[in-house]
């Protein structure tokens, strides 16, 4: 479609050059007009011009990592794998005391002996 209409449009410059230059009139009656149509061929040829470059493509690297497939020669396969250890926890005796004013009755509360933490194991496991 743009190729077609840039060759419409050099068409059209091409057969307006041989136009004889009398008809045009006086060389002061028209000046104003010759301008604006002088500025507005331009405009639309630079529109034309730009509009026929090809787009810039920005290419961006992306480092991403995929694991490998498992291998094909065995039926399992091994893999590092992050597994939750939960917090321990300990029954201590909490003796009965005082809080804002009221009486507390001694109970056995549960008390945080290690907190949780990650683990990495190394987990084997069977394919199809």
């Amino acid at each position: 479609m743009k190729q077609l209409l840039i060759v419409f449009t050099t068409m059209i410059f091409l057969m307006s050059f041989p136009a004889d230059p009398v008809i045009a009139g006086s060389t002061q009656h028209h000046r104003w007009e010759g301008v604006a149509i002088g500025i507005g061929a331009a405009i639309l040829g630079s529109a034309l011009i730009n509009n026929c470059q090809p787009e810039r493509v920005t290419i961006i690297k992306h480092n991403t990592y995929y694991q490998p497939n498992p291998p094909r020669h065995n039926r399992s396969y091994c893999e590092p794998q992050r597994i939750w250890v939960p917090p321990s926890y300990k029954k201590v005796w909490n003796p009965g005391h005082y809080e804002y004013g009221k009486w507390i009755q001694g109970r056995y509360i549960m008390v945080e002996k290690s907190p949780g933490y990650w683990v990495k194991e190394r987990i084997c496991r069977t394919y199809r």
